[in-house]
């Protein structure tokens, strides 16, 4: 259920995150990183960027199920100043790879795993980066669990510790959890939401 809600809330985003790198664009006129975690979101993503008629974008996509060549033939393009936006799976595109061009980075969706989104962040902020500052902007829906799940995940990320073996699955059931008691705070769920789930899995 939480799943569904965030990736729900992710695909509404996806016309708010095209408006914001366009603003990006013509005012900074820097390129941009940004990440979502499913694939539908960055296809939006990328149709409304491509259905522009003001503007000629050039785009680098790394998601789950580009090659290693391909991967690294858009990062040099980026590195090159050849492209305005890359658009990655934070799953994909998290370790491994530079995009120090850019000094902001873009998130459409959270990740159950703050070490993920910092990781990702990384990408942006290592060596060979020019700019005094990077940044991370984060996307969110006002009244949606996408707040609830903001305020959780950054509770979570100040104490997250080194991923042991098995480690992340623990933080992400920590984070369903936490979410789910603040939903139920919120009256967003029934308050015996957590006891009618316990008797399903017995």
């Amino acid at each position: 259920m939480l799943t569904d809600l965030r990736h729900e809330c992710g695909k509404m985003k996806a016309a708010s995150a095209v408006d914001y790198i366009k603003e990006y664009r013509e005012i900074t006129g820097k390129p941009l990183v940004v990440f979502a975690h499913h694939k539908d979101v960055l296809k939006e993503i990328h149709t409304g960027l491509k259905g522009d008629k003001d503007y000629q974008w050039r785009m680098g996509v790394v998601a789950g199920g580009v090659t290693a060549e391909a991967r690294q033939q858009r990062v040099e393009a980026f590195q090159a100043g050849q492209l305005d936006v890359m658009l990655c799976s934070t799953v994909a595109a998290k370790e491994g790879i530079t995009l120090t061009e850019a000094d902001t980075v873009l998130f459409v969706e959270r990740e159950w795993v703050p070490a993920w989104e910092e990781q990702a962040e990384d990408r942006v902020y290592r060596i060979g980066q020019d700019s005094d500052s990077v940044q991370a902007v984060y996307l969110t829906v006002a009244g949606t669990i996408d707040e609830k799940f903001n305020a959780v995940i950054e509770a979570k990320r100040g104490v997250v510790k080194a991923v042991l073996d098995g480690g992340e699955m623990d933080e992400r059931k920590g984070i369903a959890n936490a979410l789910i008691e603040a939903m139920i705070d919120a009256g967003d769920l029934p308050a015996d939401f957590n006891k009618k789930k316990g008797n399903q899995n017995k």
